[in-house]
């Protein structure tokens, strides 16, 4: 937690909603929604940022004088939500805006995943980033921090099965599909996870899902790798050996 007001712990989260705590407990949001898509845009974006940006970002289809006026009734509203607590955790200029004095999940995340702790990255990470905001810019952001949130997944299962961990190999590997389940690559790993287990059946299950999802939403088929991969698991000799291990 980050030190507000009076040594008062500010947090915000935008990570599985958008809220504010203080000293643990939840306050109300702003009132004016464009101030809760300003607030979620200052806690991606750290450090004092341009007000220029920041209106062109949040109101991009009006004029210039008009999208700085909506900045200022924005900022407005988020100093009343956050009340005896505005002017520790936000650093305002006549040019830039910030927030300051707060802890933000998704940089708590970034710093885990930096630092090697994949778990406490993963725990963060519970819900989809910015929900219920549909800007561009949020959108940009949200598949961002998916697809990054998939490579990790996938990295992790990578490196369990590596040491013989095949529970949570499956495990991160059928996060990282459900994440995407458009993804060819998601479906081939985690068809190569129940393969490595035994569970043949269990992986061409899976290649049978990413099929007609592909043929159903996209009107295509899989790529050859993937039909390949179908292909050796269907075809393998039943006496090659295979590592057997207790899926939860």
């Amino acid at each position: 937690m980050s030190v507000g007001e009076a040594g008062s712990s500010v947090s915000i989260r935008v990570l599985g909603e958008i809220a504010i705590d203080v000293d643990g407990v939840a306050v109300p949001l702003p009132a004016s929604w464009r101030a809760v898509a300003l607030l979620g845009w200052l806690a991606i974006h750290p450090g004092p940022q341009a007000r220029s940006e920041i209106a062109a970002s949040l109101w991009p289809d009006v004029l210039d004088i008009s999208a700085r006026k909506s900045a200022r009734t924005a900022l407005w509203s988020m100093r009343l939500a956050l009340g005896e607590h505005a002017d520790a955790v936000l650093e305002t200029s006549t040019s830039r805006i910030g927030l300051c004095n707060a802890s933000v999940d998704l940089r708590r995340f970034e710093h885990h995943v930096i630092a090697g702790r994949v778990d406490d990255a993963l725990a963060l990470a519970s819900g989809e980033l910015l929900p219920g905001l549909d800007d561009e810019w949020a959108i940009l952001a949200r598949d961002h921090h998916r697809h990054r949130l998939i490579a990790l997944l996938a990295d992790s299962s990578e490196k369990a099965a590596a040491v013989g961990d095949l529970s949570m190999a499956i495990a991160r590997a059928r996060k990282a599909a459900e994440l995407n389940p458009l993804s060819e690559s998601c479906a081939r790993l985690l068809m190569r996870r129940y393969d490595e287990v035994g569970d043949r059946s269990v992986a061409l299950a899976v290649y049978t899902r990413i099929v007609d999802r592909l043929r159903r939403e996209l009107k295509i088929a899989p790529s050859e790798d993937t039909w390949m991969l179908a292909h050796q698991i269907r075809t393998r000799r039943q006496d090659q050996p295979r590592t057997t291990a207790t899926v939860a």
